[in-house]
């Protein structure tokens, strides 16, 4: 049986919860696009921010995105408000939303809460 979700112009292409051991690394790999997201604290400037680094991969070609979530460990629910852009896949727009559980500032684990968005059809607007 084939399920089809769909939120606005979006197509939901993969959701989930995962949790996520504190130290650890988690991974996507959607089509040949590679995402790492890592939960970071920076103790100067407790701000929750989001900062992205495209890398350029060993094989020939291939890139990744590194998403570090920071100071996300300090809230329930934390995370994107509005969708967040992060690629294209055959001319139509990734898009994730995402929230972050944790309990208190110190090391324990992570719940990552993800819906991965998928544009139904972009326009000369978009």
């Amino acid at each position: 049986m084939d399920i089809k979700i769909e939120v606005g112009d979006y197509e939901v292409i993969s959701n989930g919860s995962i949790i996520v051991e504190n130290g650890s690394d988690l991974h996507f790999t959607i089509d040949d696009l590679k995402f790492t997201f890592q939960f970071t604290k920076d103790d100067t400037n407790e701000a929750q921010r989001v900062q992205l680094d495209l890398k350029q991969g060993e094989e020939q070609g291939s890139k990744s995105l590194i998403v570090k979530l920071i100071n996300h460990h300090a809230r329930l629910n934390s995370g994107n408000r509005s969708m967040f852009d992060l690629a294209y896949i055959n001319n139509r727009r990734l898009a994730l939303k995402y929230r972050v559980t944790s309990v208190g500032n110190e090391n324990f684990d992570f719940i990552f809460q993800y819906t991965w968005y998928l544009k139904k059809e972009e326009t000369e607007n978009d």
